[in-house]
């Protein structure tokens, strides 16, 4: 659990990871499995979910900003949205 390891958003590709986390389970790219997975990080499960809330909460907060330094456009930003706003993404936000 990283906030930023093998960054690549893709609004084209499926929500699928390269490598699973838990064996057994899918390769879907899921804040739950992540937060299963937590011991195996060395983090507490009360760890890894306020980890996961701060990172969704920065993201959320400056993905568009950070984009636009890139030299993305308005257009190429709205091709994004679909990578930074998701289900997973609201799930984590609304971490207790």
């Amino acid at each position: 659990m990283s906030p930023a390891f093998d960054i690549n958003p893709s609004p084209s590709r499926h929500r699928v990871l390269e490598t699973g986390i838990l064996a057994g389970e899918t390769f879907n790219a899921s804040l739950d499995l992540a937060i299963d997975a937590s011991e195996f990080f060395d983090l507490s499960r009360d760890e890894a979910i306020e980890i996961a809330k701060g990172i969704a909460q920065v993201t959320s907060a400056h993905w568009r900003e950070a984009l636009r330094q890139e030299g993305a456009s308005a257009a190429d930003v709205k091709i994004y949205i679909d990578a930074f706003e998701h289900e997973e993404v609201e799930k984590a936000l609304g971490l207790a």
